[in-house]
């Protein structure tokens, strides 16, 4: 039997998921446009080297476009980003079906308010912690919604 505040903090937990996949969706939509941008410009390369169009002029903008994107790309930590929020989600995810069916840990708690403040405890810090190493500081507001407080957990 789910409590009140069970209810409410899985809520919280869920939007806060939530606004993770969405980050996660940005960012492969990132690297998706910067790829097909760099694909556009390696293909036309040729074509313009052929055609010698504006004495090689052409060329150099294209490839300094393709430069640009790797650039983007790279400076942003794009793919270290990605790996921590799927890092992230799966996480969230295994730990709420771990306490939801009661495995391993959560197994050994007979009581049901301890078991709800170790999954709080266990969240929280996993999200405390990919936080610091997304946006290199924590982000207050879904520190501020999942931080539990024992009086209203």
């Amino acid at each position: 039997m789910i409590t009140e505040k069970e209810k409410k903090y899985l809520e919280t937990l869920t939007g806060t998921r939530d606004e993770y996949i969405e980050q996660e969706d940005q960012l492969k939509r990132k690297i998706t446009y910067s790829s097909y941008i760099s694909a556009i410009c390696l293909v036309a390369i040729p074509v313009a080297t052929f055609w010698n169009v504006f004495d090689g002029g052409l060329v150099i903008l294209l490839t300094a476009i393709i430069a640009f994107c790797e650039f983007y790309i790279k400076f942003n930590k794009i793919n270290q980003k990605l790996d921590l929020l799927n890092y992230v989600i799966t996480n969230l995810n295994i730990e709420y079906y771990r306490y939801y069916y009661e495995c391993k840990d959560y197994s050994d708690e007979k009581d049901r308010e301890k078991m709800f403040q170790m999954f709080v405890e266990r969240t929280t810090d996993t999200i405390k912690a990919i936080e610091l190493q997304l946006n290199n500081k924590f982000d207050m507001e879904a520190i501020k919604k999942i931080k539990y407080d024992e009086k209203d957990y």
